[in-house]
């Protein structure tokens, strides 16, 4: 982990969201021998979520250096990611949000390096469910009955 103390500029933050200046000041980051970032959360199956990332380049002064992909459920989410060029500057908060049914109980989100980019970094990751699987019970119960009839 790596943090500062200088200000960070929110201004690219939605209005709504609720994401404190705070948690763009320390980063969690992929160390260039380490194996790659992978985050995996327990989650309902079926269920549909809204996935936001919260980025800030705090470590560079110039764009160009840092650049990664993401890869939520096996998808590619973000490819070439450059979290400075992306904010417009150091030390300015961003969001991504992308929105993923998953079918297992786990939801998987991959940060890897991309060939002369620095260390994939995040400063927080937030999961929101907005959707609910239908219950399959539901779908079967008229089939079974007319079976039984």
């Amino acid at each position: 982990m790596y943090s500062v103390t200088r200000a960070i500029n929110m201004s690219n933050i939605p209005a709504g969201v609720s994401a404190p200046a705070a948690l763009f000041q320390t980063e969690r980051y992929d160390g260039a021998a380490a194996p790659e970032m992978a985050w995996n959360f327990p989650v309902g199956a079926g269920n549909t979520y809204l996935v936001r990332l919260y980025f800030a380049e705090i470590w560079f002064t110039s764009g160009g250096n840092r650049s990664f992909d993401v890869f939520i459920e096996g998808s590619q989410v973000l490819n070439n990611f450059d979290p400075f060029t992306a904010a417009g500057g150091r030390d300015i908060a961003i969001m991504r949000e992308f929105t993923v049914t998953v079918m297992d109980d786990n939801l998987n989100i991959d940060f890897t390096h991309e060939a002369g980019g620095d260390n994939p970094a995040i400063k927080g990751i937030e999961i929101i469910q907005i959707g609910t699987a239908t219950p399959r019970s539901e779908e079967h119960t008229s089939e079974l009955q007319s079976l039984t009839n």
